[in-house]
């Protein structure tokens, strides 16, 4: 009797032991299989920094995003450089309900002069551009957007998006006292090409 009281007792230990190494292989397995998962794969409307765009036969490094947000509406501008040049990608500024907002290739313009309140209608490229709407919105970065001062902390600009016709559009931006205007377009989401960082 005594025998079998041991015998059942190693048993009990080592069928215990056993469980507790199956169910330790079965998580580093699993947890193994979750890092070896291949990531999400984001559109370019899910741009992060250091993803690399394709675009126009050139190959853009995401440096950095600014994330807007006015009232709950939130949309984001991408910073991308290559060879020195820089473009933006923003997505996701207008609301425009039940319809996708357009993907939108903007270039920084220095040729645009303002400094007081912007007017009803600007020229630039010998084109004129109609105010659309104005606003203000909370702004927060990640990576390097080339703005001095702009972080992972919040700030609040003014801005005014003006638009023309053959969907351009000039987005004009108050950061403090400074002004900053970009222009561009929208463009279509098979232009682009994204590889993702990893």
């Amino acid at each position: 009797m005594l025998t079998w009281i041991i015998v059942s007792a190693a048993i009990a230990v080592l069928g215990g032991g056993a469980i507790g190494i199956y169910r330790a292989s079965n998580a580093t397995s699993r947890r193994d299989r979750q890092l070896a998962a291949p990531p999400k794969e984001r559109t370019i409307r899910e741009l992060l920094p250091n993803d690399i765009v394709t675009f126009e036969n050139k190959d853009f490094l995401v440096e950095g995003l600014i994330i807007y947000d006015e009232d709950g509406h939130t949309w984001k501008a991408a910073r991308m450089v290559d060879e020195g040049k820089e473009r933006w990608i923003m997505t996701g500024m207008e609301r425009t309900p039940g319809l996708t907002s357009p993907v939108r290739v903007l270039d920084r313009d220095t040729t645009l002069q303002i400094t007081g309140y912007p007017p009803e209608l600007l020229e630039v490229g010998g084109e004129q551009y109609r105010l659309a709407t104005r606003g203000n919105a909370g702004v927060a970065a990640q990576g390097d957007v080339g703005i001095p001062g702009l972080g992972k902390s919040l700030m609040r600009i003014r801005y005014w998006r003006y638009t023309a016709p053959g969907d351009k559009m000039v987005i004009v931006e108050q950061w403090g006292s400074d002004y900053r205007a970009v222009t561009g377009k929208a463009v279509p989401e098979h232009m682009f090409t994204l590889l993702q960082a990893t």
